[in-house]
């Protein structure tokens, strides 16, 4: 899926007031059960998440970025698409994964719907 998260709607900062104050509707986490540590907890709706997160199967990485971001969503998703690198022309997922994992595999083990080919299936074989 591609698309944007809201990260702290997602890891939500429930101890800190600011956050409290700048999103009083959509923020409060309230009693919930899903507390990661005395700061954050996932969001009441992500269950599934803080089940895989307490078997140790699912991990957060938070102030995940980089330098001098420019606040574009297409141009940051392009990015870290391509890892930052520019003259890369094939995706990191798709060569891990398409190029290494899917050899013989079913030609829909990856669906897009759309006139364009999105820069995650850029492989060196794509498969979709």
């Amino acid at each position: 899926m591609a698309g944007g998260n809201d990260g702290l709607n997602t890891i939500v900062p429930y101890s800190n007031d600011f956050y409290h104050r700048a999103r009083p509707r959509i923020g409060p986490v309230g009693k919930s059960n899903s507390k990661i540590n005395d700061e954050v907890a996932f969001n009441s709706n992500l269950g599934g998440f803080k089940t895989l997160y307490d078997a140790g199967e699912l991990s957060v990485i938070q102030g995940v970025g980089y330098p001098n971001p420019n606040r574009s969503h297409s141009v940051d998703r392009d990015l870290a698409n391509r890892l930052g690198f520019r003259q890369v022309h094939r995706n990191w997922m798709a060569r891990r994964y398409f190029d290494n994992a899917c050899s013989g595999c079913d030609p829909t083990v990856a669906v897009n719907i759309g006139r364009q080919m999105p820069q995650a299936f850029a492989a060196k074989t794509p498969k979709a």
